[in-house]
């Protein structure tokens, strides 16, 4: 794994760059961004310079030992910005000082969480706290910390969604309930509407069966007076 952006800002950062050798606080001749002799080639001494495509080139170089470093020191799986923060953290103290560090012990535990408070005990030199070192702890903590871009760090939130999909189902189910209770009135208005008809055509049935019944039960006596008036004729 290669640093990343956000891990060669925050070493940039607090490294600074210094293009004339220099002594840190305490006492370790230091060029370009921190570069240091324990990192390898240049051997830093009084007097040396160089110019910034140089003191770029010694950062890539000297980021290489410390992606190393922290890849054979870490045995569990980490985030980019997890191991940017790391990379920060051992190019300031050295691959030694993390190799036998409680937080290289606990990490490959499986703690992460204890790193950005372990990372906060490294803030001294010469047995003195420094306000830089403490500051730029707390910068690797807060990378350590935050989850890369595009990564999701949250449970996923379903109770809205169900939420949301009972009050569409009870919408849905109250418009259909609507529809179906006025179709349900409208075939009972036409059904009562038929059945009227239907009374009132059995009425009529009614009566015409009822005249024909009279006229059925008095034919003989009609038939016998119309005879009678033919004979009387």
């Amino acid at each position: 794994m290669r640093t990343g952006n956000e891990g060669i800002a925050l070493i940039k950062s607090f490294e600074g760059c210094e293009l004339q050798a220099y002594q840190d606080a305490v006492g370790v001749w230091t060029i370009g961004y921190g570069h240091t002799s324990a990192a390898g080639e240049p051997h830093v001494v009084a007097g040396l310079t160089i110019d910034q495509a140089e003191a770029e080139e010694m950062l890539r170089r000297d980021l290489v030992k410390y992606e190393s470093a922290v890849e054979q020191s870490i045995t569990v799986p980490l985030n980019p910005n997890q191991f940017d923060a790391l990379v920060s953290f051992c190019y300031n103290v050295g691959p030694g000082n993390l190799a036998k560090s409680t937080l290289r012990r606990k990490l490959n535990a499986g703690d992460f969480d204890c790193v950005p408070r372990q990372l906060l005990r490294w803030n001294k030199a010469g047995k003195r706290v420094l306000r830089g070192l403490t500051r730029r702890r707390s910068a690797e903590g807060a990378l350590w910390s935050t989850p890369p871009a595009g990564m999701i760090d949250f449970e996923p939130i379903t109770a809205p969604i169900e939420e949301h999909t009972e009050k569409h189902t009870a919408k849905s189910t109250t418009g259909w309930t609507a529809t179906g209770v006025g179709a349900v009135a409208t075939i009972s208005v036409a059904s009562e509407q038929i059945q009227k008809a239907a009374d009132s055509v059995s009425g009529i049935g009614q009566s015409v069966r009822s005249v024909s019944g009279v006229l059925s039960d008095f034919w003989p006596l009609m038939l016998l007076a119309v005879a009678g008036g033919v004979f009387y004729i």
